[in-house]
């Protein structure tokens, strides 16, 4: 019986300590980013440097002046290899001035075909705002202190009026050896 106490107490001790190890590998820098889906034998061997994200936007954008689809498959091409880019190519064609409509409307075309790609399915509707409610007409009296006042007298005088009846010492009562 003895053995079998230290032995639940050894595997509730291993299990506590092996549910404190993480499940996968964590490390405390940013994740290097390749530049194309498919490494190269000689990029195999190379350390890859990591990718500044809005550089490699920009000059993916700079590349097509006229946009047009060569600029829509290449957005698309990018988002679909890097998924994490989605949000700084948003934010490039928020905050680019430089881009013509041509770009933007083919950089818009171009993360539209990637989430085909994807099988993301988004539809292009109109979104139905929140009904408006009418503002209840105001209170012209403000909230009736009046009465609050009135309850609390009342309170106060049926207090007054029990405390009156018992006002007399309660009798002290000794209790007895019997």
């Amino acid at each position: 019986m003895q053995r079998v106490k230290k032995f639940t107490a050894v595997v509730a001790v291993t299990a506590t300590v092996a549910a404190g190890f993480p499940s996968s590998p964590v490390f405390a820098q940013a994740r290097v980013i390749p530049t194309r889906a498919t490494p190269t034998d000689i990029e195999q061997m190379a350390p890859v440097a990591p990718v500044d994200q809005i550089a490699l936007i920009q000059s993916t954008i700079h590349g097509f002046p006229n946009g047009g689809e060569p600029l829509k498959l290449a957005i698309s091409d990018l988002i679909v290899n890097h998924r994490e880019f989605a949000a700084s190519l948003v934010t490039v064609l928020r905050t680019d001035p430089s881009l013509t409509p041509a770009q933007k409307q083919a950089i818009v075309a171009g993360v539209a075909d990637a989430l085909n790609r994807l099988g993301i399915v988004a539809a292009d509707m109109p979104v139905k705002g929140m009904p408006v409610k009418a503002l209840p007409a105001p209170v012209v009296g403000g909230f009736p202190w009046w009465l609050l006042f009135l309850a609390a007298a009342g309170g106060a005088a049926a207090c007054a009026a029990e405390c009156g009846r018992h006002n007399e010492n309660p009798p002290i009562l000794i209790p007895s050896d019997n």
